[in-house]
């Protein structure tokens, strides 16, 4: 099977041979069902779009006269999907919407999840990324579960790779593809690759590539162990080797890969990829200065073909390089009109960077010196955008330095304990060994009872032992308990006591008549009242630190954002927050309320989850404001967890604000999801 049949049959989800055992259909209904999804899938395969339409509209009607909703639900999908090859968008998410209503009614929620990921992708291909966010963290979030099957989550995590790449956050992008990668089966050796080769990519745009380079020979590996036919993604991911290897400045690497990409070229007619070796070719010998034996690229020959806008951007930015170095404005002019209309398309931040700084060189030859200023503007725009993406990359890329380096020394120093316990261990027995054998033949039923009385005194002394400890654990526990309500009450009785007594006392004192004292009793009363103030200034911040009030002086998202920064200096923990949409404001009973529920789930996470990463992010969208707090641990029982104090505050304060709360936990991490309706909040 073809990659491209391996990719779209990914996206027609709903496999015919689970529909038909959800009906009692006699033979030939099956045989029917049967053989219009192999005809389906074969025009796919051929990339015959036309005749692939003509068949999901016979599965519509088979449908409608068998009275198959889930059959016509299956149709819509395959039509919008293939609308989305077509670049119909708006046609695409009709037969999405379609579609989901159909599965909806059926509960069939493993299917939604790809259904409404699909519509979110649709989004993103529209450019409506906040639209995209807010339908991958609500409807699409809600109907994950413990049986959603690995193929949707899969789908469902690439989907949030993709979205988060294209607005620089190349951080969270890795996050999700090692989350894909983690639920692929050891055996599927293609979709292994494809992940990797992914994971190349977007380390190769914040310019780590040794990386780069890493994961891409992953990938080729995986793709070489393959029973499929893969050649096309062999040769996108030598061209993305090649591309890594030329940046890198090894050249004979490059022209190595360039001519294995050839040759699996010879027998398939992929235009795209024959225009990127070009493309790669004309740098690597423009960098070599083998100025002959650049190709011609000939841009005028492939106007018609089936070109990504992101291939024909850089083939006219190649060569635009030419013709400004050798002078050729009339060629210069038509390239940077080319340029000018594709800019608009393209999300690659570096090729924009390449054209702006050409156009400014470009309009100064040409004494046009207002918009060379404009291109050298948008020059350091892009520059300054780049920058910020490889800075965030590079702060995730040193927390998880510092989390191996960690772990690895956690490792070695339980390696080193485990080590000395099993040398003491030989030790003691060797002892024990050479002492037995020299007085066994004496004394041997004497040190036997001897024996039996020693091992029966260590199984006491390890129950005293262990009594001992629990004793000290729930000393332990109620000491911490008792300091924390001790500490609550002090600074409450600081705060409503003791400030109000120094308060009278204030001001029975400042109620002296002052012409009554002489000079020395007026100077020890002024530094009567100053001492007075100092200390309820020292009382009122005593109060402050037993009893933080960060909401006080910070709105919301501050708040959250400073708690993330102290728990994150302060815990093994690393969280990711992140806040989309625009400013929220709301009343501080309401901001205090989901300040306690974000401290107390990542409290939670702290001492049950083992985890290592975790997320807080929060959307506002519209009168929608949606909280989601993951982490990659270790999962719990839902309904073991059900009646623990913790999730029982959170449980309150979720009532309190009229909020929906939903929590997913498995054995790769728990995501609680909070919908706040902004319209109902502010009756709360």
């Amino acid at each position: 099977m073809k990659p491209i049949l391996l990719y779209i049959c990914s996206l027609l989800f709903p496999y015919i041979y689970t529909i038909s055992a959800q009906h009692n259909n006699d033979i030939d209904t099956s045989s029917v069902k049967k053989r219009l999804t192999y005809q389906l899938h074969e025009s796919l395969n051929q990339t015959n779009f036309e005749n692939a339409l003509k068949i999901t509209d016979s599965l519509v009607e088979y449908g409608i006269q068998n009275n198959d909703s889930l059959f016509i639900g299956y149709a819509y999908s395959a039509k919008a999907t293939i609308y989305r090859f077509k670049q119909d968008l708006s046609t695409a998410k009709m037969h999405l919407k379609k579609s989901i209503k159909i599965y909806k009614k059926y509960r069939k929620y493993s299917h939604l999840v790809e259904l409404n990921t699909q519509l979110a992708n649709t989004l993103r291909a529209e450019g409506k990324l906040d639209s995209c966010f807010y339908l991958l963290n609500t409807k699409t979030q809600q109907y994950i579960s413990d049986s959603t099957s690995k193929s949707s989550l899969r789908y469902f995590y690439n989907a949030k790779e993709v979205a988060y790449s294209n607005i620089g956050r190349i951080d969270s992008a890795v996050y999700y593809i090692f989350k894909r990668i983690a639920i692929v089966d050891t055996n599927d050796y293609y979709r292994l690759g494809t992940p990797h080769s992914t994971l190349a990519r977007n380390f190769y745009k914040v310019n780590d590539l040794q990386k780069a380079l890493i994961h891409t020979d992953k990938a080729l590996d995986y793709f070489a162990k393959t029973s499929y036919n893969v050649d096309r993604t062999i040769c996108q991911t030598y061209i993305l080797k090649a591309s890594i290897l030329l940046k890198l400045k090894r050249y004979k690497e490059v022209a190595s890969y360039i001519s294995k990409t050839q040759g699996l070229l010879k027998k398939k007619n992929v235009p795209r990829y024959r225009i990127q070796i070009e493309i790669l070719s004309a740098k690597l010998y423009w960098e070599t200065k083998q100025f002959e034996k650049i190709p011609s690229l000939n841009t005028n020959q492939i106007e018609n073909e089936e070109i990504p806008n992101h291939t024909l951007f850089d083939l006219y930015l190649t060569k635009l390089t030419q013709d400004i170095t050798f002078k050729n404005r009339k060629e210069a002019d038509i390239h940077l009109k080319k340029l000018n209309i594709l800019i608009a398309t393209i999300s690659d931040l570096h090729l924009k960077q390449s054209f702006y700084k050409l156009s400014s060189i470009y309009w100064v030859e040409t004494r046009d010196f207002k918009k060379g200023y404009e291109a050298q503007h948008k020059y350091l725009e892009t520059k300054e955008k780049i920058t910020t993406q490889q800075q965030t990359y590079m702060a995730y890329d040193l927390d998880q330095k510092y989390q191996v380096t960690k772990k690895n020394k956690e490792i070695i120093q339980q390696n080193l304990t485990i080590q000395k316990q099993e040398n003491q261990l030989l030790k003691t027995e060797k002892h024990q060994t050479y002492l037995t054998l020299s007085i066994v033949s004496a004394i041997l039923g004497f040190f036997s009872l001897l024996f039996i009385y020693q091992q029966r005194q260590k199984i006491k002394n390890n129950e005293i032992l262990v009594l001992q400890r629990q004793q000290e654990i729930v000393k332990l526990e109620s000491l911490i308990n008792g300091e924390e309500k001790e500490r609550n009450r002090i600074a409450q009785d600081l705060h409503d006591s003791l400030n109000g007594d120094l308060a009278v006392i204030k001001y029975k004192i400042t109620s002296l008549p002052s012409f009554t004292l002489n000079d020395t009793e007026k100077t020890i009363h002024k530094e009567t009242i100053e001492m007075l103030d100092n200390t309820v200034e020292q009382v009122r911040r005593i109060s402050h630190n037993l009893s933080p009030a960060s909401l006080q002086n910070f709105d919301l998202i501050e708040a959250i954002q400073q708690f993330c920064n102290t728990t994150n200096n302060t815990n093994p923990l690393h969280i990711n927050f992140q806040y989309f949409g625009n400013q929220l404001i709301l009343e501080k009973e309401k901001e205090t309320a989901i300040y306690r529920i974000i401290q107390e789930l990542v409290h939670n996470i702290i001492k049950h989850a083992n985890a290592s990463e975790a997320l807080v992010q929060i959307n506002k969208h519209d009168d929608f404001v949606n909280i989601i707090i993951e982490d990659n641990g270790n999962g719990f029982d839902l309904s073991a967890k059900s009646n623990g104090i913790g999730l029982q505050n959170v449980r309150s304060r979720i009532n309190f604000l009229n909020a929906n709360l939903d929590i997913v936990s498995n054995q790769n991490g728990s995501t609680f999801t909070i919908v706040l309706d902004l319209n109902k909040i502010y009756k709360a």
